[in-house]
């Protein structure tokens, strides 16, 4: 599972590397969608330029993955960008474990 894991994380970060030009005043943040029927996590790329509408790109989807293969893929990104992590379809308490241990 380990290499597995790593392949999808060096997938996500050549994707942001491919798709992120730092313009001035546009806004990049990824989303972190938790599916619960299939306890999986779909993760994507938001870019909104000034004055236009935000586009979305989907980065990759963990199905059947724990909560703290969650972690370290979000940890592993955290390293190599600063992007702001907004987290949907979350309970309050795997919520709060997110902002604490991802920084």
């Amino acid at each position: 599972m380990a290499t597995a894991l790593n392949k999808e994380i060096n997938n996500a970060l050549t994707r942001i590397d491919n798709s992120f030009t730092n313009i001035p005043r546009t806004r990049y943040w990824i989303s972190i969608n938790h599916y619960h029927p299939d306890n999986g996590y779909s993760l994507f790329f938001n870019i909104q330029p000034p004055r236009t509408f935000s586009k979305s790109l989907p980065l990759l989807r963990l199905q059947d993955c724990s909560f703290d293969d969650l972690l370290v893929v979000l940890k592993a990104i955290r390293q190599s960008y600063q992007f702001t992590f907004e987290y949907l379809n979350f309970p309050r308490q795997e919520r709060r474990i997110l902002y604490e241990e991802v920084k």
